[in-house]
């Protein structure tokens, strides 16, 4: 699994040795974006995401694609 979050424009990348299930806990500035990326190194799987927080709606998954490779997007927006 190959994991990544974005705050605003700036990029980290977790990289792709990752114990699941996975937590990161950060602060952000409240009118930035957050968005979480999941990406599976197999051909078949099942990845899920979400982003939680004291002033974060619940967001669901944005995106998923389940073949040839899973793979899972989360946002939340600052707006």
């Amino acid at each position: 699994m190959e994991v990544a979050y974005e705050i605003g424009n700036t990029e980290v990348v977790v990289g792709d040795v990752v114990v699941f299930p996975w937590t990161r806990t950060i602060q952000v500035a409240f009118d930035l974006d957050v968005r979480l990326t999941a990406a599976g190194t197999e051909e078949f799987g099942d990845v899920r995401c979400q982003i939680t927080g004291d002033a974060v709606p619940t967001p669901g998954i944005v995106d998923y694609d389940s073949n040839p490779y899973p793979s899972v997007e989360c946002v939340i927006s600052g707006r």
